[in-house]
């Protein structure tokens, strides 16, 4: 009976342990959300992000609301948050934590930290202009594959089951 009780109390106290720990690791993660300015980064670049689909496509201009709202709900840092929280957990111990944070809190890390936002945002920007400089290529490709595989939709059917496609439907 003796060595039950033992037992029980070293198991509860593993289990206390194991909550403190688990507590004392996302305190090192909030410190770090903290220190780079987590929250206001990830809403300037959900901000970016629909500036950029606004820019990109000027007929999404008029639904820069909804795309707000939509990304409010679901791509905002308080909706991520507990899940970028626990990806954090999961990634860094507590010790690779207190070195990142410590770094993060010199100088030469908040510099890093306020440049690395911009630097994304402007590398963001650099994919994107790119892929409007080329998007002539990118939908003749999608043409020239969208035509493929109507063609061999049309191989698989019988005459009377022909594919339409916008030339047989005028």
């Amino acid at each position: 009976m003796q060595k039950l009780l033992l037992l029980i109390a070293l198991l509860l106290s593993i289990s206390f342990t194991v909550k403190a720990d688990e507590a004392s690791h996302k305190e090192l993660v909030e410190q770090l959300f903290t220190v780079t300015n987590m929250k206001e980064g990830f809403d300037n670049t959900c901000k970016e992000v629909i500036d950029m689909q606004a820019k990109s496509n000027p007929m999404m201009e008029p639904f820069r609301g909804v795309l707000t709202e939509f990304f409010t709900k679901y791509i905002s840092w308080e909706a991520l948050k507990p899940d970028i929280t626990k990806l954090y957990m999961d990634t860094f111990t507590e010790d690779e934590l207190r070195d990142i944070v410590g770094f993060l809190s010199s100088p030469v890390g908040i510099m890093y930290t306020e440049k690395s936002f911009e630097m994304t945002l402007k590398s963001m920007e650099i994919g994107q202009k790119m892929v409007q400089e080329n998007m002539p290529e990118l939908q003749a490709m999608i043409a020239a594959e969208a035509e493929k595989l109507l063609a061999q939709e049309r191989e698989k059917k019988p005459a009377d089951q022909a594919v339409e496609t916008p030339a047989t439907t005028k």
